[in-house]
């Protein structure tokens, strides 16, 4: 199994605010609603899971933060082609979207 760890949204590397994502997670009847990008992902163009951080409480700065499994395969998983890097391409940085995606309960790490 092939992870990846992404830390970043696309607007986030201009502020490097952590606390400032915009990835948001909101609790559903079926888990958690997850919409948002995440970018400059070592490892993103094999990862089967990814780690991805969401706002759970907006507001809360970074006490509102959950880490969320996310399965490539799943529904609403958008992987979008890689970044061509000048001696880097082998690492596979790239980024993905998250649209409607739903994560159960027990992939919320908190």
């Amino acid at each position: 199994m092939r992870s990846a760890h992404p830390t970043s949204d696309e607007l986030l590397a201009a502020t490097r605010e952590f606390a400032a994502i915009q990835t948001t997670a909101k609790r559903g009847t079926h888990g958690w609603l997850l919409q948002g990008h995440k970018a400059w992902i070592v490892n993103a163009m094999a990862a089967d899971v990814v780690f991805a951080y969401a706002q759970t409480e907006p507001g809360s700065g970074g006490a509102g933060i959950g880490a969320f499994l996310i399965d490539g395969a799943r529904k609403g998983f958008q992987r979008h082609p890689g970044f061509d890097l000048i001696g880097q391409h082998t690492i596979g940085t790239g980024a993905f979207s998250l649209e409607s995606y739903v994560a159960r309960e027990e992939e919320l790490r908190k």
